[in-house]
């Protein structure tokens, strides 16, 4: 649960940051920061969300270890 908080926290400080000026290109693709439109789960409507590269990764991993805490619950019969 602590780990949700704290990648919500980066990734909120990271779209403040990195979607504020659009003049800091250069430096922002120096970052890793990237920009896309996603659609969120139940509407149609693109959203803007930029990311640093950090984030990004964060964001993978913990996805990996969501995928890999549920297959060791699947596979010991536990629930986690």
């Amino acid at each position: 649960m602590k780990n949700i908080i704290k990648v919500g926290i980066v990734f909120s400080v990271s779209v403040l940051a990195a979607c504020k000026s659009n003049d800091a290109i250069t430096s922002t693709e120096r970052e890793g920061y990237r920009c896309e439109k996603v659609r969120l789960l139940g509407t149609n409507i693109p959203t803007k969300r930029c990311t640093s590269a950090w984030v990004r990764r964060q964001e993978l991993e913990y996805a990996r270890e969501q995928v890999a805490n549920s297959q060791r619950a699947v596979l010991s019969g536990k629930d986690f």
